[in-house]
């Protein structure tokens, strides 16, 4: 992903990264890995030790093409969705799949927190905001 412009006119707007899930499980949603042995994209939650595999990440036109692949493929539904970028203060790469990275602070859901997590070995840096999708585009430096 490059954020470099050659163009002073057109600032370089950074690259987001998108993850591709399951869109609905009762349980923990799987995610898009490659296999570590065929080298298969398939879902993180259909073989043993697959929540060891870090869920690939991409631009979002490639993971919504992903996605739609995907559901064919297993016919489960697959949606892509914003992942998070390294921490903005320390640089630890954060799993798409980090269920504890970024959620709601109330019931009512006007406060969410993203954050690198001590207790995963980050830095405790948080940022917080008023909806997931303003916290998340804090935590990747997009601006409004």
């Amino acid at each position: 992903m490059s954020d470099i412009s050659l163009d002073p006119e057109f600032p370089a707007v950074p690259s987001v990264p998108y993850a591709v899930r399951e869109a609905e499980s009762e349980h923990v949603c799987g995610y898009a890995v490659k296999h570590p042995t065929s080298g298969d994209i398939v879902s993180n939650r259909s073989f043993k030790d697959g929540y060891c595999e870090q869920p690939l990440t991409m631009l979002q036109a490639e993971a919504d093409a992903l996605a739609a692949q995907m559901s064919v493929k297993t016919g489960v539904a697959w949606v892509s969705e914003v992942a998070p970028c390294p921490c903005p203060n320390c640089g630890r790469v954060i799993w798409a799949d980090d269920l504890d990275f970024c959620y709601p602070q109330n019931r009512e859901r006007t406060l969410w927190r993203a954050g690198c997590n001590e207790h995963d070995f980050g830095c405790g840096h948080e940022l917080y905001a008023t909806t997931y999708d303003e916290v998340m585009n804090r935590w990747n430096g997009v601006s409004p």
